[in-house]
């Protein structure tokens, strides 16, 4: 015995899909998930200076800083150990944050190494970036703005000039600011941004510290 199957009307079905598709959003938002607009979501990156560079640049600026600020002949306080050790710390601080930053992106915002720590922000504490020239500055809503000055970094697997990169990464934060759409599903583990120059740059810092003072006491008669 044969079935036959139900005359369809072309005017149901066009009424019956777009009401199937709002149904498919509304139980896609009340389930809490989120489909980028334009299909394009950004993925969880760290992105800054080479490896090389934030290994070595804390250590190699602090041993000459040390060797500057511990070399100082002047007799008196000020001249002997204030001036000096303030100018190698200056020294030290300055290098390390233009040489070893990092900026990690993830699901929960944004995370900026400085010379000596990592902080991280919220997405709702970002208000958005810009570039210019080679260097990217991160606005956030409290008023504050972090710059940094790339040379040359790699960002997923693609080395661009400093130029270039500026241009992308202020897209790439301003549009993830904008758009809860655009920002990545992932989240970074917390030892993805500043491994290992924070530590480097510490020891350096403590060691530029001890030795120059250590130096200024066995000078004392």
């Amino acid at each position: 015995m044969s079935e036959t199957s139900p005359a369809v009307d072309p005017a149901a079905a066009a009424t019956a899909a777009p009401a199937a598709g709002a149904r498919a959003a509304d139980s896609a938002a009340a389930s809490g998930e989120e489909t980028p607009a334009d299909g394009r979501r950004e993925p969880a990156r760290v992105v800054g200076m080479p490896l090389v560079a934030r290994r070595a640049v804390g250590p190699v600026v602090g041993v000459m800083s040390t060797l500057y600020a511990a070399d100082a002949t002047h007799p008196g306080w000020w001249g002997g150990l204030v001036v000096p050790l303030g100018g190698a710390l200056m020294a030290l601080l300055a290098f390390s944050r233009d040489f070893t930053w990092q900026i990690g992106q993830d699901r929960d915002g944004l995370v900026l190494t400085s010379a000596l720590r990592a902080r991280r922000w919220s997405w709702d504490e970002v208000k958005g970036a810009s570039a210019r020239g080679s260097t990217l500055t991160v606005r956030f809503t409290d008023g504050r703005q972090v710059s940094v000055r790339n040379w040359s970094t790699r960002v997923d697997g693609v080395r661009l000039n400093p130029g270039g990169f500026a241009v992308l990464m202020a897209d790439v934060v301003s549009a993830s600011a904008r758009s809860p759409q655009r920002r990545p599903a992932e989240v970074l583990p917390a030892s993805a941004v500043g491994r290992p120059q924070l530590l480097l740059n510490r020891l350096s810092l403590a060691v530029l510290v001890l030795v120059t003072l250590g130096c200024r006491f066995l000078q004392q008669p």
